[in-house]
């Protein structure tokens, strides 16, 4: 009667032990991935085959929407990192078809250094704190998003009230 009783402890007392060491483990597998892609990725999560694409939809036309500014951020096989500025036009009487006439008035590509780099992380970083206190979704907002095609971001925000430009500012900083 004892032994089993006894046989269940001492697979608990195991279970728990070998969790524990996991634990550890995962803790120094963590340190080190957080730690690696600085070195060889000056984005950390943005491998070379990926593309960061931050996008801002305004809403010139109420709530059938506006223009559209992207900004995709990718390297080359030299793994130099590039960013990609788009911008399309706005008929602003806002006619009913005026997203199927849209062009792009505006094609940039700059080269990625330490300090734009800081600047796209602080950009997303503030993204992400936009995102979790989000606001209600009103018809007429301005939209912003961050999504990779391979590392799995996925941030969105929308914006009842013209108030918030980080998209704007990064934008321009990025720019200069």
């Amino acid at each position: 009667m004892n032994f089993k009783i006894l046989i269940p402890v001492i697979l608990l007392i195991i279970s728990c032990s070998s969790k524990k060491d996991r634990g550890k483990k995962y803790d120094k597998i963590l340190k080190m991935a957080t730690k690696m892609p600085e070195k060889k990725n000056p984005l950390g999560f943005l491998s070379r085959a990926d593309t960061l694409q931050l996008s801002a939809k305004f809403s010139e036309c109420g709530e059938f929407g506006g223009h559209k500014e992207k900004i995709l951020i990718y390297s080359n096989y030299k793994k130099e990192y590039f960013a990609k500025f788009t911008k399309d036009s706005i008929d602003l009487d806002c006619p009913n078809d005026f997203e199927e006439k849209a062009i792009i008035v505006q094609d940039t590509i700059i080269a990625i250094n330490k300090s734009k780099e800081k600047l796209i992380r602080n950009y997303l970083n503030k993204l992400y704190k936009r995102t979790i206190i989000g606001k209600s979704i009103d018809h007429s907002n301005d939209y912003f998003s961050a999504k990779t095609n391979r590392s799995g971001i996925s941030l969105f925000n929308a914006e009842p009230k013209k108030n918030w430009n980080e998209f704007r500012k990064l934008q321009i900083k990025l720019l200069k």
